[in-house]
């Protein structure tokens, strides 16, 4: 069951950045391959060995076709009834108390604002070995728990 949550968890990674409206691609290798594993008496192993490989085209990608082959990941997981969460909310979801996880993150803003980069550093590092992975971007401090 933990390999199988650690398996999610990579689809979902490589789901983190895709807006959940991107148009998936279509009548690409990838699709074919999914559905003759599908039509091939269900083969749901080679279904989802093809999953991960589009999920590492996902993550080599950039800019529309980044988009569309996630749209598409979370499509093809669609037929097996997986990967419709959102990404960010998957990952957040590992019994982690997220209210703690947000007043850190705050602590962390505080600090950096005053210039505390020892504060800020140690804030960050106390959540990384809580297995904590904090993302600074152009929207904020988001964060997502690390894959065990």
């Amino acid at each position: 069951l933990k390999q199988a949550q650690i398996k999610l968890e990579r689809f979902y990674n490589a789901l983190l950045a895709i807006d959940t409206q991107a148009v998936a691609a279509k009548d690409n290798d990838f699709s074919q391959r999914f559905y003759a594993a599908m039509d091939d008496d269900f083969n749901t192993a080679e279904a989802i060995a093809v999953l991960f490989d589009l999920a590492r085209d996902v993550n080599k990608a950039e800019g529309d076709t980044k988009f569309a082959l996630g749209a598409q990941l979370r499509e093809l997981g669609g037929v097996l009834g997986c990967l419709q969460l959102p990404a960010e909310e998957f990952l957040q979801s590992g019994g982690i108390d997220a209210e703690y996880v947000e007043a850190m993150i705050q602590k962390r803003i505080n600090a950096k604002k005053a210039k505390d980069f020892a504060t800020a550093d140690g804030v960050r590092d106390e959540l990384l070995a809580q297995g904590i992975v904090l993302r600074d971007g152009p929207e904020g401090t988001s964060w997502t728990q690390q894959a065990h």
